[in-house]
């Protein structure tokens, strides 16, 4: 900024200093200072400087300086032909005048005129160069306001010269398409006509108006209402037409100033279907639909991975397309409905839809990244559908596509059909034809094959494949057979056409392929003649390439309703079925049917087929059955063409009827077609649950558990052997109950099934009781025979399961009972288990001839605890106190329960004769009558009326019923003992328990010192009369203490050589302790003889002559003039055991003269022989005696004393 100031410049330098010169810019003068800085503007302010003009006559203060033209406030007004531009004016200056500075400049790149440029005090200009301005041309104008003492800012504004009418729209067309149905023979006609906006608008355009009228084949025509169409719409559909009338339409544009002219009428053959050419296509961020008529772009559906290929369903209106996100997504036409159907197991490759079989196939990358899979899904299906594998290849699968009226799917120019496993390369047929030379093919063999490849299926009766030249790029069209071929676009004369391309379709009149890297589709119009098809060349097809720049397109297909044709419509649904259905499989519980294919027209070929719905019929034969009125019937519904029928019972007939239905039938409400009926039969089974399953508990580890047979045994012949370890339980004429283990042989028979009665062959069954059983039957009787009618040979499992943990889990088991089994006849079986637990019981039963199993209901039982333990009260070393009591719920009490009936000769129909005629002999206890008996006894046991109720069978005629009865209280013993044994004797003795109510004592005396002695209790439960042994272990072992040795033996002397001798003496007993020494007493003769044990040798008069651990001394230092007695004793660690006896006199003076005579020799010569045979007899007989005291048990020298009592024990 420059200021003037008394005859000087003054201006800013920068933004830290000023400068003030003269008014030449010399003499100039530098004004800084430290706080200035960010100087913007310099201005002086002097009021003498600023003086009113002469003609002032003063009021308001004078503003000279001008205000900013209102931007909003510029505009236009007039004709196109003469107009001007106009602007509010500057009010604001209230001294002088104001000028304006106008500028006009036309933006029309077609206007060739210079801008306009002029000052003016008025608040408008007029355009001058309107000869050269086309209607409703863009301006930009520029107005400043200034005055002589100041200006205001320049204000622009874009504004447009006065509009006019529009010119004609361009390029008027019409689409005709036919909307399908698969279902309907009449297909409705719609015409598309569509225009480009006038070259010139001359304003802007209000809208369209369509007018279109037909004319009849009479030649009468009609008048259509007019039709206004939207600015940005610029079409119009025409439904519902007339197939032989000619129809035609015009449009013209109109504006605020008017209506433009119409274009020429555009005639619509309805009789060619020229759909508008639409393409679907994949881009890395969503599916895109293509209109390739305007080049225009629509976003059908956003993705959440990359899409790597898409495909269509038309007449559903449906999108379909993978991911790279392994994922299987649709949508509906419109975008909404995104649902995700599948998650892949691979990253697909490529997709195809089947349109008339409602299919959809793709290819999928392996894990291993060189090999490929293609699959396909069922869209008839209801529920939750799996995919199917269709083939698997160790190459990549770029390319899947699928002609539906052929059934030959093409991938990577690799063929089979759908409905069969045979792949064959595509060219094949080419080299096998060109053998035979009937005919002349001309495609290559074996080409190098590029990834895109589509099939084109315009004409439903002869589809064409599009392929791809590997090596030069060309686009190829083939026949279905791969034999003759031609150039579609020639890459060599087609450059920079995005050859090879990476994506090729077709449609009734374009071809299309794309190029990923370049972000294009390119479009060429197909020949339409067998010799321009011929012409290799086709020169004609470079100029009509047109290009449609698209940004990411991977893949493209075309869209419309027209690419998707449907055959016939008897080619659709299925007809009548060929056959009932047959025989695939049986089990016990289900038939696996093998259901008829419908059958089809010669002319639908290999046409494909949504899949067939079936819905199978099916309930038991027999009288007024499902084969009669599928009201009686059970339905289910299937898509395989084999299907299993559960739930059914083993051996039993069931009619089967199948109807037949598939999604057109449906779409046209054509009844399902339902084939003949047929009968058929399940295999044998597992019989019906064992019933009336009891568990009785016998003692604390045995449980007896009974059981009725199965009701039905469902099985055809059957027959059974002797079954080792099986109880069959007999009655016997006077309602005692035994057990025997009879021997079964030879019976046969046949069983009803479905309510009738096949012929039976029935032979004898010979029953022989046991030896146990004969001393209760009569004399006479020792074999009888029993015819019976049913029976079957069953292997029947007892499962049980405690309640309780043990050891930290649950136990668990089962054992098998095989055996005969008979219609009500009684099973029975034991089971050992933990005594004071709770088990849930079931009974299982298996069938001969079936793997399969029927479960009982489990039943519930407490074990008996076991009895209290035996305690020991104190020992010592001959004796011990033990004590036992027993539980208070057992009592030593046994009552029974007998029942008798007497049946009249029609009980039984099986029997050869009545039951009357049986008396005296065995009679099975599996004639069983529905006999419950209940009773309520009091807690106490004394029962003053029992609870009694029973019911016979419905074919049991009871002639007298005599019923005793006693109660039991809760556990009943019959009979109790402690027995106990010496620790390896292996000999148990009893010490009796039977009426002992309350605790009980023993004293047991005279046992050994230092012994352990086992006790056990030996028990019988009632009714179980089998001995109870407890425990099996030797817990209840006790041992008594140990003690004093006994006294050793009398001291011996022996000569053991001259003047030598020994005194020797039997070595005592140890009592539990080991003996450390030995003590020899001596006394002279004429001592004081006393065997008192307790006084001291000195007190005795006995001298200590050895103290050592062998029971001998060798005689020394004694008086050769003396007599001598001797005595010893022995010492462990329980003291000094008693003296033992006194030896005889012994003279030493006596044995020395014997000696030294020699007299002694010969005496020793005749005593000692004898004296070793007497040991040797002594020791055998100990040996014998220790022997048998082994084999017959605990034989004890002493006598045993046993005190019982209940409070104190006697004598202690």
């Amino acid at each position: 900024p420059l200021c003037y100031f008394n005859d000087h410049l003054l201006w800013l330098q920068d933004d830290r200093n000023a400068v003030i010169g003269d008014l030449s810019g010399q003499n100039a003068a530098l004004i800084s200072g430290m706080s200035l800085s960010g100087l913007n503007v310099v201005a002086v302010t002097d009021p003498a400087l600023h003086r009113h003009p002469r003609d002032y006559i003063g009021g308001e203060e004078i503003n000279v300086i001008p205000e900013t033209v209102q931007n909003s406030s510029i505009r236009v007004s007039g004709k196109w032909e003469k107009f001007r531009i106009e602007w509010e004016p500057v009010i604001s200056v209230n001294y002088d005048q104001v000028f304006y500075e106008v500028k006009v400049d036309t933006l029309d790149q077609g206007y060739s005129g210079k801008p306009q440029q002029e000052v003016t005090t008025d608040w408008y200009v007029g355009y001058h160069h309107v000869e050269n301005l086309p209607p409703y041309s863009r301006l930009l104008v520029t107005v400043k306001a200034f005055t002589y003492w100041g200006a205001s800012a320049q204000v622009r504004s874009f504004v447009h010269s006065p509009a006019s009418t529009p010119t004609v729209p361009v390029n008027p067309r019409v689409f005709v398409s036919y909307s399908r149905s698969p279902v309907q023979d009449k297909q409705e006609i719609m015409a598309v006509f569509r225009w480009d906006p006038p070259v010139s608008r001359n304003g802007v355009i209000e809208g369209y108006r369509v007018k279109s009228w037909l004319m009849a084949p009479e030649g009468e025509i009609h008048m259509n209402d007019s039709f206004l169409a939207g600015v940005e719409n610029r079409e119009y559909i025409a439904r519902q037409l007339l197939h032989n009338a000619t129809y035609f339409f015009e449009v013209q544009a109109f504006t605020v100033m008017g209506d433009g002219p119409t274009t020429n009428p555009v005639q619509a053959d309805l009789d060619v279907e020229t759909p508008v050419p639409k393409l679907l296509l994949s881009t890395p961020d969503a599916i895109k639909v293509t209109d390739c008529d305007r080049h225009e772009n629509q976003t059908l559906s956003l993705s959440s991975g990359p899409p790597v290929d898409v495909a269509f369903m038309g007449q559903e209106g449906r999108v379909f397309w993978v991911s790279e996100m392994q994922e299987l997504i649709s949508s509906d036409m419109d975008g909404g409905g995104k649902v995700k159907m599948l998650v892949l197991n691979g990253t697909g490759l490529s997709i195809t839809v089947d349109w008339v079989g409602r299919y959809i196939y793709w290819s999928e990358m392996d894990e291993t990244g060189s090999g490929s899979a293609i699959f396909r899904l069922d869209l008839s299906q209801q529920g939750s559908v799996q995919p199917e594998l269709v083939l698997r290849r160790n190459r990549l699968i770029h390319k899947v596509d699928i002609s539906p009226f052929q059934r030959a799917g093409i991938g990577h120019l690799m063929t089979r059909k759908t409905n069969t496993g045979d792949v064959r390369p595509f060219f094949t047929v080419t080299t096998v034809r060109r053998k035979r030379e009937s005919e002349a093919c001309n495609c290559p063999d074996n080409p190098a094959v590029g990834q895109a490849m589509s099939i084109d299926q315009t004409d439903p009766g002869n589809p064409r494949v599009l392929w791809v030249d590997g090596w030069h790029g060309d686009i190829y069209m083939a026949d279905t057979r791969g034999c003759h071929c031609t150039v579609l676009v020639n890459a060599t004369v087609n450059t920079e056409t995005g050859l090879p391309p990476t994506s090729v379709t077709t449609d009734h009149r374009l071809l299309y392929w794309s190029n990923s890297t370049e972000g294009r589709i390119y479009s060429v119009v197909k020949p339409t003649s067998a010799a321009q098809r011929q012409n290799k060349e086709l020169e004609y097809m470079s100029l009509g390439v047109t290009r449609i720049d698209v940004s990411g397109v991977r893949r493209i297909t075309a869209l419309g309703l027209h690419l998707q044709p449907y055959p016939v419509r008897k080619c659709l649904w299925p007809q009548d079925p060929e056959a009932a259905p047959t025989l695939h499989a049986r089990s016990a519980q289900s038939i696996t049917l093998s259901l008829p294919q419908p059958r089809r027209e010669r002319e639908c070929g290999d046409v494909s087929m949504a899949t067939i719905e079936y819905t199978v019929y099916y309930g038991p034969a027999g009288g007024w059955d499902c084969g009669s009125s599928l009201h009686e019937c059970v339905s289910v519904v299937t898509y395989s063409s084999t299907f299993e029928v559960t739930g059914l019972r083993p051996f039993h007939r069931y009619v089967f009827r199948v109807a037949l239905r598939n999604y057109y039938s449906d779409l046209e409400r054509i009844s399902p077609v339902i084939g003949p009926a047929v009968i058929l039969r399940t295999a044998p089974g597992a019989p019906s649950p064992p019933r009336n399953v009891t568990a009785v508990v016998l003692n604390p580890t045995v449980v007896e558990v009974s059981w009725l047979p199965p009701q039905e045994f469902n099985d055809e012949t059957v027959s059974y052997q002797a079954m080792h370890g099986n109880r069959i339980t007999w009655a016997l004429g006077g309602g005692e109950s035994c057990r025997a283990k009879p021997v079964l042989l030879g019976l046969q028979s046949r069983q009803p099934v479905a309510g009738q009665w096949e012929q039976q062959t029935t032979v004898e069954n010979h029953i022989e009781a046991g030896a146990t059983l004969q001393s209760r039957l009569d004399q006479n009787s020792s074999k009888r025979q029993l015819i019976f009618e049913h029976h079957v040979l069953m292997l029947v499992q007892v499962h049980w399961r405690s309640e309780e943990m043990v050891g930290g889990e649950r136990r668990k088991g089962e054992k098998i009972v095989s055996g005969t089994s008979f219609p009500d006849a009684i099973q029975t079986a034991s089971l050992s288990l933990l005594a004071g637990q709770t088990y849930f019981i079931l009974v299982r039963a298996n069938s001969s001839n079936s793997a399969t199993s029927s479960d009982s209901g489990e039943v519930q039982v407490q074990m008996f605890p076991e009895p209290n333990d035996i305690l020991l009260l104190y020992a010592t070393a001959y004796s011990l106190n033990i004590s036992w009591s027993p539980s208070p719920n057992v009592s030593v009490v046994r009552y029974s329960f007998n029942l008798v009936i007497l049946l009249t000769a029609s009980t039984y129909p099986g029997l050869r004769r009545p039951m009357s005629a049986l008396s005296g002999i065995v009679q099975p206890c599996y004639l069983a009558y529905n006999l419950n008996i209940s009773w309520s006894p009091s807690p106490n046991v004394s029962v003053v009326s029992p609870n009694i109720s029973w019911s016979p069978s419905p074919n049991v005629s009871v002639v007298s019923l005599n019923i005793s009865w006693s109660p039991s209280p809760n556990v009943s013993v019959v009979r109790r003992e402690i027995q106990w044994c010496e620790m390896g004797s292996g000999q148990w003795q009893n010490l009796p328990l039977q009426d002992a109510t309350g605790e009980v004592k023993y004293f047991m005396r005279n046992l050994r010192p230092k012994t352990q002695y086992t006790f056990r209790l030996t028990m019988e439960y009632a009714p179980f009369q089998e001995l109870y042994v407890w425990p099996l272990d030797g817990r209840f072992t006790y041992e008594t203490l140990g003690d004093r040795p006994s006294p050793p033996g009398v001291p011996k002397v022996q000569q053991l050589g001259r003047d030598t001798y020994q005194v020797w003496w039997e070595p005592s007993q140890e009592n539990g302790a080991v003996i450390d020494s030995y003590s020899l007493e001596g006394m002279e003769e004429g001592g004081e003889r006393r065997d008192a044990g307790n006084h001291s040798a000195q007190q005795l008069g006995w001298d200590i002559y050895y103290n050592g651990s062998e029971n001998y001394w060798n005689l020394s230092k004694l008086s050769l003039s003396l007599k001598y007695t001797f005595r010893a004793r022995a010492r462990n660690k329980h003291g000094w055991s008693d003296y033992g006896g006194s030896s005889r006199v012994f003279d030493l003076t006596a044995a020395s003269m014997l000696a030294d005579s020699g007299d002694l020799n010969p005496i020793l010569y005749m005593v000692l022989p004898v004296g070793v045979s007497v040991c040797v007899l002594v020791v055998c007989a100990l040996l014998y005696g220790e022997w048998e005291r082994r084999v017959r048990g605990c034989r004890m020298d002493r006598q045993m004393i046993v005190a019982c009592a209940t409070d104190k024990l006697a004598g202690l």
